[in-house]
């Protein structure tokens, strides 16, 4: 889990910006689909994950400011997770093109940020 953690913060680290890290967690869940199921359970460590955490609030502090930074973090890491944890799991079974439709919730998700 720590490698795990570890490969996730260099790849979210080496993004740019919001939308690019939003790519990223879920080309790592793609590539490392057991252990994105690992990095969500209450084995793992807090420094890590504070650590995995870090790239994201600096992104959305740079976007919504430093008093929203950890709600739009939430909010969006809430929303790509369920995502994808359901992409994985084949849950999306009313046709349509999935990588649309990611892109779709990162363009209103995002927007929606730098509009407030």
């Amino acid at each position: 889990m720590r490698a795990a953690a570890d490969d996730l913060t260099a790849r979210l680290e080496a993004a740019s910006g919001i939308e690019d890290q939003l790519l990223v967690f879920r080309r790592f869940a793609h590539e490392r689909p057991e252990a994105f199921r690992l990095l969500f359970t209450a084995t793992v460590d807090a420094d890590k994950l504070a650590a995995t955490s870090a790239p994201v609030l600096r992104a959305t502090s740079a976007t919504v400011g430093a008093d929203h930074a950890l709600d739009a973090a939430r909010l969006l890491t809430a929303w790509a997770t369920g995502f994808v944890t359901m992409e994985l799991a084949g849950a999306f079974r009313l046709g349509g093109d999935l990588d649309d439709a990611y892109d779709y919730g990162i363009a209103h998700l995002v927007g929606s940020l730098v509009s407030d």
